[in-house]
């Protein structure tokens, strides 16, 4: 079974590593910081500021719990597996640690997908149109950290579904815990 899926992590890297070019390797080199824990966590007390002043104390714990449960979690699954990265002559930029789960995208899963499901709850007439770009960004990403040959396709997969599934779930939570009207 591990020999199936890493065949199949080197078959799908090898498919998105033919389709670099110098434009697309600018764009992603730049485009992958928006899943980095230092924008998340920049962005993270930014918003958890402006939602303090709005007096949102619930949507400040929920964003600080996800994204600070994100990263623990991600680190403590990095130590356990201490799988190494994709060999160094197909990275496209330097990183340190291991690889699996993608921290870039639990971030990504984590933050942003926590950030559409507060805005969910408060602009009814926009959810689809939050939630498609906020899926995008999520999977574009994920989708960066292969094309840049810094993770394998199941570090991304697993991030992802890790990190939705955290949010989602801390979600469901913190929405259950409100007191009715």
């Amino acid at each position: 079974m591990l020999e199936m899926i890493v065949s199949w992590d080197h078959q799908i890297a090898s498919a998105i590593y033919s389709l670099r070019t110098p434009n697309l390797t600018l764009f992603f080199r730049d485009f992958t910081s928006l899943g980095s824990s230092a924008v998340t966590f920049s962005l993270t007390v930014v918003l958890s500021l402006l939602l303090l002043a709005a007096k949102k104390y619930r949507l400040v714990l929920q964003l600080t719990l996800a994204v600070c449960g994100g990263g623990i979690f991600f680190n403590v699954l990095k130590s356990i597996f201490a799988r190494d990265r994709p060999d160094l002559v197909y990275r496209l930029m330097s990183v340190d640690g291991f690889s699996f789960p993608s921290g870039h995208s639990v971030n990504a899963a984590t933050f942003w997908f926590t950030v559409a499901l507060m805005a969910c709850c408060r602009i009814k007439t926009l959810r689809k149109i939050v939630l498609g770009v906020a899926t995008l960004l999520i999977l574009l990403i994920g989708f960066s950290r292969i094309y840049l040959g810094v993770h394998y396709p199941t570090d991304v997969f697993a991030g992802l579904v890790m990190g939705t599934a955290f949010a989602f779930a801390l979600h469901l939570a913190i929405k259950r815990e409100r007191p009715s009207a």
